[in-house]
């Protein structure tokens, strides 16, 4: 027995020296490069007394720029032998690593052992990567502007007691970006996008950017890094801030839905606008929930429902009961002024200089193309009758509604 108990200590010994060696000795060397991509050592200007008169020449021309290019940068990490054979452990590498060449700087993304991706920071040689007490970066806000793009923006202030040089770029989904691939490694697209001037202690800049295509798709959530790029004496710095912003447009008729609306019926009102009304928002809350409840007549109980609502003198009220499917608010405003005039004058009537509003979802009566009506021409209208005696048929569906109230 002892002998058993003492082989078994032997084995746990050998054990835990063995699990030591795996995953706390950093035995293992771990090597990538990079090069920085058109990063020139000094004398590359040489180059442009080749006179690139033919094919012969402009080869000549593309070699000697070869010559002067950077070797890539080598990058050396270590880890355990675990992570080596099994994955486990720490990388070799942080996640992102500051490299920098000559004039040129490069952020490199790691993932594991591998690069994920990279920055290119052209004459601009960093010496520091996000160093305290010198910017913030706040205030990020997303919001779809009157062409139904969506824009980002974000302040940038300058909390250091000196004067800075800077500007700011936005890194953030493909929406907003475009993205290279050079020798097999992605080069992000983040572009200058503001702030570039002398920014005051305690001053303010705003970096913003719309979006290169639209309302960024079925994304929710959308991510976005802004990196203020600066200069204080000889320093040079890198500062970044992540925002992780809900995507305002969601496919559903909301507030920001709204009042991008509102903001392209204003341009077509030439300088009278419509403001918001709260009374007028409470007036469409009653109605949406009248025209829900009898969907198959068109403004139901509009007049008793106005009665009710508004002591007099009560004001005058005009009504544009829209059921906008899934159109982005400016399509809809298209569609508004070429099927429905009678409710896009109802929106442009300049006598009118407030709204109010009420979103949901309900059932509603749709025509089938191709169909003839596009507008039901008064209240009161059985709108199943109506299409039907014009030959169209029909279904009833459920989808976003939006009352809106128009008033003085």
């Amino acid at each position: 027995m002892q002998w058993q108990k003492r082989t078994l200590l032997s084995l746990s010994a050998v054990t835990a020296f063995g699990l030591v060696i795996l995953f706390l000795v950093p035995l293992v060397p771990f090597s990538t490069s990079i090069a920085i991509p058109g990063n020139y050592e000094p004398g590359v200007d040489s180059c442009n007394l080749i006179k690139q008169t033919n094919a012969t020449q402009g080869a000549k021309y593309q070699q000697c720029l070869a010559n002067y290019l950077y070797p890539a940068a080598e990058l050396n990490g270590s880890s355990t032998i675990s992570y080596k054979l099994l994955g486990l452990g720490s990388p070799p590498y942080p996640r992102e690593k500051l490299v920098t060449q000559g004039n040129d700087s490069a952020l490199v993304y790691f993932k594991g052992d591998s690069i994920e991706a990279a920055e290119n920071y052209p004459s601009f040689p960093i010496t520091s990567l996000n160093p305290p007490g010198l910017v913030t970066i706040g205030n990020a806000s997303l919001h779809l502007d009157p062409n139904d793009f969506l824009n980002f923006s974000a302040v940038v202030v300058n909390i250091s007691p000196e004067p800075m040089t800077l500007h700011a770029r936005i890194q953030g989904p493909a929406a907003f970006s475009t993205n290279l691939t050079i020798n097999g490694v992605t080069w992000m697209g983040g572009g200058s996008i503001g702030c570039y001037r002398i920014l005051a202690p305690k001053s303010t800049c705003v970096a913003s950017t719309p979006s290169l295509n639209s309302t960024g798709g079925d994304l929710t959530q959308l991510h976005f890094t802004v990196e203020v790029l600066g200069q204080i004496g000889e320093q040079r710095f890198l500062y970044q801030q992540h925002f992780a912003l809900t995507n305002p447009y969601t496919g559903h008729v909301n507030a920001e839905w709204v009042a991008a609306f509102i903001r392209a019926v204003n341009n077509a009102r030439n300088g009278t606008g419509l403001k918001e009304d709260k009374t007028l928002d409470g007036f469409a809350q009653v109605r949406f929930q009248t025209s829900i409840s009898n969907f198959t007549i068109a403004n139901y109980g509009f007049n008793p429902d106005y009665n009710k609502f508004f002591s007099p003198p009560a004001p005058q009220v005009g009504e544009a009961t829209l059921f906008v499917g899934k159109y982005l608010p400016t399509q809809y405003v298209a569609v508004l002024q070429s099927t429905a005039p009678g409710h896009w004058a109802i929106l442009t009537d300049p006598t009118y200089t407030k709204f109010g509003y009420f979103a949901g979802v309900g059932a509603t009566v749709v025509a089938r193309e191709p169909c003839a009506v596009t507008e039901f021409p008064s209240a009161g209208i059985n709108t199943t009758q109506y299409l039907t005696s014009h030959g169209c048929a029909y279904d009833i569906v459920q989808g976003p509604w939006v009352v809106i109230e128009v008033g003085n």
